[in-house]
C-alpha cells in the first residue's frame, strides 16, 4: 500500500488558514491608513460606517463623493473659472489624480505634490492671471502662505478654506488707517509697487 504524503495536504489547510485571517482580517479593518486630519475630524467619516461616505455604490466615482463636500469645486469646474475650471476635463473630473487619503492625520490632501500633478511645476512663482486674480507689484514678492493663512495648516476647521475665499478688497489684508474717511478705492492713491505710506498724490489741503 502507497504511503500517504500529508506534506501538500498540510500546507493547502495552513495557505488556506492564512487567506481566511486575512480576510477577516481586512473585513474588520478595511481601511488602508489613517484620514487626514482635516477628514478625520468630522463625524460623517468616522468609524467603519464613514467609508461609505466616500466609497459610495458601485458606478459612481470617487469624485461624485468629493463635490457632496467641496460644491465650490464641482462649480469652478462646471463654470470654467478658477484653478479647476482651468483644467483639462478628465482631471477636473478626477479628484483622486492630484488629492489622495489614508496617510496618517499629519497628511495634507492639497500640497506641492498635488499642484506639480496639475500641472504647477513650482508653487512659488505661481501665475494667478488666469484666475481673475492677477498679483502685481509688491504682491508678487510674498509666499503663498502670507496670503493663504491655511495653505499648510494640517487641519481646518469646518467652513474654513485652504485657498479660496480671499477678497481683491485692500482692506481685506491692510488696514484702513484713514477709517473710510477716502473711500474703497485705495490704488487712487497708492499704488502696488510702493509700502502704502508712499502716497505721492496725497492732499493735505
Amino acid at each position: 500500500r502507497p504511503v500517504l504524503n500529508a506534506a501538500p495536504l498540510l500546507l493547502s489547510v495552513v495557505a488556506a488558514t492564512i487567506v481566511v485571517g486575512a480576510v477577516w482580517v481586512d473585513v474588520q479593518n478595511p481601511s488602508p491608513g489613517e484620514l487626514a486630519a482635516v477628514h478625520a475630524q468630522l463625524a460623517q467619516l468616522g468609524g467603519s460606517e464613514g467609508c461609505a461616505a466616500c466609497h459610495t455604490e458601485f458606478g459612481s466615482s470617487m469624485s461624485d463623493a468629493c463635490f457632496k463636500c467641496h460644491a465650490d469645486i464641482k462649480q469652478q469646474s462646471d463654470d470654467a473659472k478658477g484653478f479647476h475650471g482651468l483644467l483639462s476635463e478628465n482631471s477636473a473630473e478626477a479628484c483622486e489624480a492630484c488629492h489622495s487619503e489614508h496617510h496618517g492625520v499629519d497628511f495634507v490632501p492639497t500640497n506641492r505634490r498635488s499642484f506639480e500633478l496639475a500641472g504647477v511645476s513650482d508653487l512659488d512663482v505661481f501665475k494667478h492671471e488666469g484666475l481673475n486674480f492677477a498679483l502685481i507689484g509688491k504682491h508678487l514678492e510674498l509666499k503663498c502662505a502670507e496670503c493663504h493663512r491655511n495653505a499648510d495648516a494640517t487641519s481646518l476647521l469646518p467652513k474654513q478654506k485652504r485657498y479660496l475665499g480671499l477678497d481683491q478688497a485692500c482692506i481685506a489684508c491692510h488696514k484702513d488707517v484713514h477709517q473710510g474717511g477716502y473711500g474703497p478705492q485705495c490704488a487712487s492713491c497708492h499704488g502696488q509697487s510702493k509700502p502704502f505710506r508712499q502716497a505721492a498724490t496725497f492732499q493735505h489741503s
